[in-house]
Formats: structure tokens, sequence, C-alpha cells
């Protein structure tokens, strides 16, 4: 009988070391495994301070997502090219429409972040 209890305890310690091998998929989740990392080096309408990094996505077969993880935005495409150029036109309309009206502190922070990376009008791009 005493016998027993040692038995159960090698059985759980089996799973967890059973578990371990499966965390290969956590690190995957930051790289990325199946997303694209790029970056936006120019915008149409307005000067860029530095490159905007830019992650996108496969969710599912059609439908592509982009992202910008330091400022927060993300959009839908039914393509990589489209999710890239409609994530361009929301940084710009973002930026347009928070310049002109920033009036909450949230507002205002979200300003601050998108400043760090695009600059009033259309300018030549910094030797990044």
């Amino acid at each position: 009988m005493s016998e027993q209890p040692p038995d159960p305890s090698e059985q759980s310690a089996e799973p967890v070391a059973a578990e371990a091998p499966q965390t290969p998929d956590g690190p995957a989740a930051p790289g990325q495994g199946d997303g694209i990392d790029l970056i936006i080096d120019k915008l149409p309408r307005h000067g860029l301070v530095k490159p905007i990094p830019v992650t996108i996505s496969p969710l599912g077969d059609r439908v592509f997502v982009a992202s910008t993880p330091d400022l927060d935005i993300t959009v839908t495409g039914n393509s990589l090219s489209d999710a890239l150029l409609l994530l361009k036109q929301q940084l710009e309309s973002t930026y347009e429409s928070l310049r002109s009206k920033a009036s909450t502190k949230e507002q205002e922070r979200q300003l601050t972040r998108m400043r760090a990376y695009i600059q009033d009008g259309r300018a030549t791009k910094p030797g990044w």
C-alpha cells in the first residue's frame, strides 16, 4: 500500500513533463510564428520620424489582420496588401482626427505616441 502513493505521484510528474514540450507554442506567439513582421517606411500624406513596426497575421484563408502594437491600431483586410493599405489609411485618418480634436487625456496620449512616428506634412524620410 505504501508503494501505491509513489506511483500516482510519478504518474502526475509525467504529465507535467509532457506539458513542458508543449511550451514551444508559447514562444512562437511572441515571434508571430504565423504572422509577418513588417515596417511602414512612408505614408501617402505624412512624413515619418521613424519606421512604424507592423504585424500582419492570417485569420483563416481570406482575412488578414494588420496591427501596430506600439500605436494600438488594428485593421482587417481581404489580402495581406489590402490589410497593409487599410492600416496606412487608418493611421493617417486617426492622426488627423487626433490632431484636430484630441480632447481627452487618452486621446492626447495616443497623439503623443503617434507623433513619435508621424510628422505633420509630407517630408523626405530621414536616414534611419
